[in-house]
């Protein structure tokens, strides 16, 4: 799964076309259950020719309709992804 940063928000590209996008809310760890119950995701469709590397969603609409499902241990892969962005963010703004 291909991942990108623009902090606040995290890009996970699924399937060939469609972007999810989390809102880091917190610099503390997170878990499953913040991520299904109370995280702040959006989805997106790539247009066609239109790049993972540059897409923004705020220059998009989010698609209507979805939810955050899937395998488990797919979850946790999210999950441990976004607490290694959470880390990165939190050693970054604390040098500051």
């Amino acid at each position: 799964m291909q991942t990108k940063m623009r902090y606040p928000f995290i890009y996970f590209l699924q399937q060939p076309n469609h972007v999810m996008v989390y809102k880091i809310q917190t610099l503390k760890h997170i878990t499953l259950a913040d991520i299904t119950e109370k995280g702040e995701w959006r989805q997106y469709m790539l247009q066609q020719h239109e790049q993972f590397a540059t897409f923004n969603h705020e220059q998009s609409s989010p698609l209507e309709g979805w939810s955050i499902w899937g395998p488990q241990d797919q979850l946790y892969q999210l999950v441990d992804c976004i607490n290694d962005y959470i880390q990165q963010q939190s050693s970054i703004r604390g040098k500051l």
